[in-house]
């Protein structure tokens, strides 16, 4: 931890002091953050998400505001770390789950684009629950004193498409799934969250000119 001086406006709290569950960042009281964050009079920025490693003296905390009174022995413990990012911890992670079937199903020693258009149809089903909880989390969001804590609809669709675009050079069977994802969630979801899926597709696009 960077102990800030009483009339700083600005500091840093790092991971100086292991967890021994693990190093993974599994859970955030962001409520609890909430409350410190107003009685102390500051905003707090926390910068690792949900699923990702921590590494040693990595920062963990940005707190902006008069300093004198914030204690980073409480923010730590609004913190919950662990071992694994399990699909039972988060969306992103049931994801990234599913995506690596996929993957596994596009690798030269498998060869199996069909099991990789299965999983690519778990993949729109949950992009299609997930899309208006997103959107309404964002609209609801009271924690006006705390960011960086949730992901965005944009990094849900990253984790989803991206790797398996990648990785699907050559197969018009899973490029033409990928593009029904794209286009069907489109169709499904409000203007706002439209952009990353449509940057998506025209990568896609391009990715199927040049290849065929």
């Amino acid at each position: 931890v960077e102990e800030p001086g009483p009339l700083g406006t600005s500091a840093t709290i790092r991971l100086s002091q292991l967890s021994p569950d693990g190093r993974i960042l599994l859970a955030v009281n962001t409520a609890g953050i909430q409350r410190m964050a107003t009685s102390w009079g500051v905003t707090v920025e926390v910068l690792p998400t949900i699923g990702e490693f921590v590494a040693q003296d990595a920062v963990l905390f940005e707190v902006d505001g008069p300093q004198l009174r914030v204690r980073p022995h409480r923010l730590m413990a609004a913190l919950v770390f662990g071992d694994t990012h399990s699909p039972s911890v988060s969306p992103a992670a049931a994801l990234q789950a599913i995506v690596d079937i996929a993957l596994k199903a596009l690798s030269p020693a498998i060869n199996d684009p069909g099991r990789a258009v299965q999983a690519m149809d778990h993949l729109e089903d949950l992009l299609m629950t997930l899309a208006p909880r997103v959107r309404a989390e964002a609209a609801d969001s009271a924690l006006t004193r705390i960011r960086g804590t949730r992901r965005t609809w944009a990094d849900y669709v990253t984790i989803s498409t991206d790797e398996i675009r990648h990785f699907s050079k050559g197969s018009t069977q899973v490029q033409r799934r990928l593009r029904s994802l794209l286009v069907t969630l489109i169709e499904a979801c409000p203007a706002d969250q439209h952009p990353p899926l449509e940057a998506r597709l025209a990568a896609l696009d391009a990715q199927v000119a040049r290849e065929w």
